[in-house]
């Protein structure tokens, strides 16, 4: 929003003070931003006018079951005046949740809040709890940190970082992020699920979907081992390019536990592309193999001679593959398959470039241009596959991740 449009006493008096300042806070990507901006929380008329804002909108939608409540979505950005650092984020998150549902309950209003453990509050409160007759709450971890490579354990022995105010280090391993449930255990002791992101951003650095399907499948299938009672997918919505295997299987696997991928995976290919799906079963699990998708999450090495072997591969099935594609676009004739193997090709299209692109960086060419020409071919295509391709969310990804693979930089993140 315009800075201006903010007043700039509301500014002084409510906003984080950051930096020995009190104003709109940027951070790389969110310019003028207030959804990223916290605020002074040990304010009292902060967290008075937030308790007061959520139980009115609750009170006048009273057909809303379950409404979220979240502190800003910034992370490290927390009030640095001398009574916020006292506490914990958590400390006032659970202070300001318990007030609304002391006073919904009081209310007769029967709506739940539904809160989360998220990057500065995955670590738990140091003084403030909540009792164990408030029902009304419904707890969500939301590991946006995690890595995709691995599924969730059933359960863990790691221990949480220390925390450290406005420095901290978010957990990447599954292990670690099943972790913070359990510091919460003291705290909390109603309903939690997950919240997480799938298919936000990680969906583009598993070129072939098969393995992000995977994990989710038996992520799922983990949940009732660590007390977690569903999901919420924090997502884009146009995400079926070059199939919507991850969504289908996310979706039975909520439904029916003991699904198998593979006969998840045998009827969504099938009904996608036909009699020939065993063609693109083995090509999309091979771009997962050959596409190193633990490299592009930045939790190996770029520079390796392993990978440009790898990567070498990848391109000689992409390449391999381009006639087959194109032949079962010619002869299907029933659309809901002619469209599965259009929307193969022009993902192979963008594989085949990012591919060569990460080749070229390896093996010390010239890539100058490699990420400009990946960028003008999704916006010359991106009117024919909006409907399955978001092209803004893949730019946006690789484009703010592709320098930092350059450079082997993990020290800005990039979930």
């Amino acid at each position: 929003v315009p800075e201006e449009s903010i007043p700039k006493d509301v500014v002084k008096k409510y906003f984080s003070l950051l930096n020995g300042k009190r104003e709109i806070h940027n951070q790389p990507g969110y310019i003028n931003v207030p959804m990223i901006n916290h605020l002074c929380y040990s304010n009292p008329e902060v967290s008075e006018r937030i308790i007061t804002a959520f139980v009115d909108y609750c009170r006048e939608n009273p057909d809303i079951d379950i409404v979220g409540f979240s502190l800003a979505d910034g992370d490290n950005c927390y009030c640095e005046c001398e009574e916020c650092t006292k506490l914990r984020p958590s400390d006032y998150a659970v202070k300001i949740i318990g007030e609304i549902d002391r006073r919904l309950r009081k209310e007769g209003i029967k709506t739940k809040v539904n809160f989360d453990l998220y990057v500065d509050r995955l670590w738990p409160p140091v003084k403030e709890r909540l009792s164990e007759d408030q029902n009304g709450l419904l707890l969500h971890l939301a590991p946006i940190s995690r890595t995709y490579t691995k599924p969730f354990p059933t359960k863990t022995n790691s221990k949480i970082r220390e925390f450290k105010y406005n420095q901290n280090i978010f957990p990447e391993s599954v292990e670690e992020n099943l972790a913070y449930i359990n510091e919460w255990s003291d705290i909390y002791h109603g309903e939690l699920c997950c919240f997480d992101y799938y298919y936000m951003w990680d969906c583009y650095k598993d070129i072939g979907m098969t393995e992000t399907a995977r994990v989710i499948h038996q992520d799922i299938i983990n949940y009732r081992d660590l007390s977690l009672n569903g999901l919420i997918s924090c997502q884009g919505q146009r995400v079926f390019c070059p199939t919507s295997l991850g969504m289908n299987v996310m979706a039975n696997t909520l439904w029916n536990r003991s699904s198998s991928f593979e006969d998840i995976r045998d009827y969504v290919l099938c009904a996608e592309y036909g009699k020939d799906f065993e063609l693109v079963k083995n090509y999309l699990q091979d771009l997962s193999v050959y596409g190193l998708p633990e490299v592009i999450r930045m939790e190996k090495p770029l520079y390796d001679k392993k990978n440009l072997e790898s990567y070498n591969k990848c391109l000689l099935r992409l390449s391999g593959f381009v006639n087959v594609i194109e032949e079962h676009i010619e002869k299907s004739e029933n659309e809901c398959e002619r469209i599965s193997w259009k929307n193969l090709k022009f993902h192979s299209d963008i594989c085949r470039m990012l591919i060569q692109l990460l080749v070229d960086v390896i093996s010390g060419a010239d890539y100058s241009q490699g990420w400009a020409k990946i960028e003008d071919f999704v916006n010359r295509n991106e009117y024919e596959f909006k409907q399955y391709f978001d092209a803004f969310e893949f730019k946006r990804t690789y484009g703010r991740l592709f320098p930092l693979l350059v450079k082997n930089d993990k020290k800005v993140t990039i979930y």
